[in-house]
């Protein structure tokens, strides 16, 4: 919790009022009665396959990635009309060293048991870049808010 919620928590708490003390500029929109407030800054959260499932993952990290995205929509919407969105990211598999600096190489180990099908089924991995490509563009999508954008080679759909 204090890694995957609480550290975006408190950064989220931290920025939001730097974004809402910008002056506003023109706001976005054809001069209908609908138009977008000035967009004063964007916030994109790393969720995870397991925001969304029970399963793939274990019950502390699970409860954690699902109590960011509660965490993330609820600012989306909270934030909306004073130009500051929430967007989140469901990376799949990404091709880090984190298992081979992990020591859990072994699938087989007490506590990865449980992980083996869910990395069994998992297609090919996506690349640090493209997950880092997302978010530039979702930091810089003026009125994009509350999107929830899976880069993870299709591994959600199934």
């Amino acid at each position: 919790m204090s890694v995957n919620f609480n550290g975006p928590f408190y950064l989220m708490r931290a920025v939001i009022p730097h974004f809402l003390s910008k002056p506003g500029g023109p706001a976005q929109g054809s001069g209908s009665s609908t138009q977008l407030p000035p967009h004063k800054g964007s916030i994109v959260n790393i969720c995870s396959f397991a925001s969304t499932s029970g399963a793939a993952a274990g019950a502390a990290y699970t409860a954690s990635k699902h109590a960011l995205l509660g965490l993330s929509r609820s600012t989306a919407w909270m934030y909306r009309q004073d130009g500051v969105s929430c967007n989140v990211i469901f990376p799949g598999g990404v091709r880090t060293n984190i298992m081979g600096n992990s020591g859990t190489q072994n699938l087989e180990m007490q506590g990865a048991k449980a992980l083996k099908p869910a990395h069994d089924a998992m297609p090919a991995a996506v690349m640090p870049e493209d997950v880092a490509r997302t978010i530039v563009f979702l930091a810089g999508a003026n009125g994009v808010n509350g999107a929830e954008v899976a880069v993870d080679q299709g591994w959600r759909t199934m």
